[in-house]
This record gives structure tokens, sequence and C-alpha cells, in this order.
């Protein structure tokens, strides 16, 4: 549902249709929507965050369940920050323990519960690049993944509107894109694009005696 807001952050108009890009007023988390590469487990004492709850929040359970999860199927496990230096929610990109015979951790790794405990499988792995599959593929697809989730995180989803500014109707509307305004711009305007192109045939053909020209149609 888009609802409408006082100003877009991108907006331009065209033969009377604007391109609009908003701020998305109804955000879903991506760890809800899409299907997770990475599996985050956190317990904090400010709010949820993260896909799974520890039952005691102290680093030395956040050790454990990484020596758990490395001694099953974890192909790599890292460590995050839970909250920036502005005290705002954030899992940033840590940075990865991975393929290795023990996993050692101090004070230093781990130094107070707000921190987050990110790991992805072997399966997952598997499934995603096959059984040759490199570590290199396993953090950028990760680091990617938390991305997005950090940009959500941050309040960075966006909505396209198209929208007919001379009855302020909205012509169409599509929610959902993290990270950056860019990608929702263009697809507003390629939306644009083609209700202008259908808003000619129609005017053509209405003018053609209800034929199209066959270079529009």
């Amino acid at each position: 549902m888009y609802c409408n807001q006082p100003e877009p952050i991108e907006a331009d108009t065209l033969f009377g249709v604007a391109a609009e890009v908003h701020y998305d007023p109804f955000p879903e988390s991506p760890r809800v929507t899409c299907d997770r590469f990475t599996h985050i487990a956190a317990d904090l004492d400010r709010y949820a965050l993260g896909d799974s709850m520890l039952e005691s929040r102290c680093a030395e359970t956040l050790i454990r369940l990484a020596r758990e999860l490395f001694a099953n199927d974890a192909v790599l496990v890292g460590f995050a920050d839970a909250w920036d230096s502005q005290g705002g929610a954030q899992i940033g990109v840590p940075t990865w323990l991975s393929f290795r015979p023990t996993l050692k951790h101090d004070a230093e790794t781990i130094e107070s519960a707000n921190k987050v405990l990110i790991h992805v499988t072997r399966e997952k792995a598997t499934a995603c690049f096959g059984q040759d599959f490199t570590i290199d593929q396993v953090i950028a697809a990760a680091e990617d993944e938390l991305a997005t989730y950090n940009a959500y995180l941050q309040g960075e989803v966006f909505t396209y509107v198209v929208r007919d500014t001379a009855r302020n109707d909205i012509l169409e509307s599509v929610c959902g894109f993290y990270r950056d305004a860019t990608y929702p711009k263009e697809e507003a305007d390629h939306a644009r694009r083609v209700i202008l192109r259908d808003r000619l045939i129609s005017t053509l053909t209405a003018l053609g005696g209800g034929q199209a020209p066959l270079e529009l149609a």
C-alpha cells in the first residue's frame, strides 16, 4: 500500500506523469521477506535484532554457540557489533572467522552482550554455489545480504510511485526496494514510459479509426 508523503526524495514529471521515489512508509524486514543465506543470533536488551534469540545474554553464550556451529555444519562464523556509534541498531559486516581448527575468543573479540553472531551453514553454501564453493563466494554473499539488512535497519527502504499530476491519481506503485534509490527510480521511469506509450497508442488509434500504428503497437 502506498502512503502519500509530503515530499518524494526524487521526482520528475514528463507529459503530466510524475515518476517519484519515496521512503517506504511500511518497510518489511528482508529477514522475513527474502530467502536467508545467513543466520543471525542475538539477544539484546533493547529490542529484537536477528533471526533467533539466545537464552542467556552474555558473551560466553555466543562463544559456545559459535563453537557448536563450527563443530557441526557452519562454513563461516562471525561476530558484529549490534549498535553504531550513535546508538542506532545495525548488524554491520563482521570480521569472519572461518575454516579454523579451533575458534579462540577473548575479551577483545566479544567484549559485551551487544554483539550478534552470524553464520552460514555448509548446506546453504552448497545449495547456492555447489559442492566446490569457495569461502570468498560465501563471504561476498553474506556481506551483500547483511548490507541489505543494514539498509532496512537504517530506514533505507524505498517505494516508487507513478502519478498523474493533473488528477493526482496513483497509476502504479511498488514498494520494498532496499539500500539505494537508484533502482526504484529507474523502474519508475520505465513504468512511466510504458504508460505514456500506451496513452499515445490509444490516442493515435482513436484518431486512426480504431487501428494503432504498426510501429507503436
